[in-house]
């Protein structure tokens, strides 16, 4: 058995905007329209993931069997995993499966074709005129 104390709570009091417990001078307390972080993230500035899909698709130029050639950092970095993970680096190869893995699980399901849509109805159309005539026939 726990041997919790119970707190009174104490009635609220009226604020009086004097000062105290849980009653701040009204000097001190936030004007409407003022935020208590002043110096808070600007406006327009960025966080980490669009900061890093900005950096990732910055463009470079490379050489690549002696012809430059131009692409994004990302793809630089993939070029590069893919090649380590070739010549057997299977930390590379690992790294470079995984992220396989999750952009197909991350993939929407492709629309289903509306031919096949049309195929589907028109055989569900015949069953449904079939198994009508069958109940005609029989009844």
């Amino acid at each position: 058995m726990s041997t919790e104390k119970k707190q009174k709570r104490q009635p609220k009091r009226p604020k009086t905007g004097k000062g105290g417990y849980c009653d701040p001078p009204v000097a001190s307390q936030f004007q409407p329209g003022q935020s208590g972080n002043r110096k808070g993230r600007p406006k327009g500035s960025k966080n980490l993931k669009t900061d890093l899909e900005d950096e990732l698709n910055e463009t470079i130029e490379f050489t690549e069997r002696g012809e430059r050639k131009t692409t994004s950092k990302r793809r630089a970095i993939l070029k590069q995993l893919a090649a380590k993970a070739i010549k057997g680096d299977i930390r590379a190869a690992t790294l470079l499966l995984k992220y396989a893995q999750d952009t197909d699980q991350s993939k929407q399901p492709e629309s289903v074709d509306d031919d096949l849509l049309d195929t589907e109805a028109k055989r569900l159309r015949e069953f449904v005129l079939r198994e009508a005539r069958k109940l005609k026939d029989t009844g």
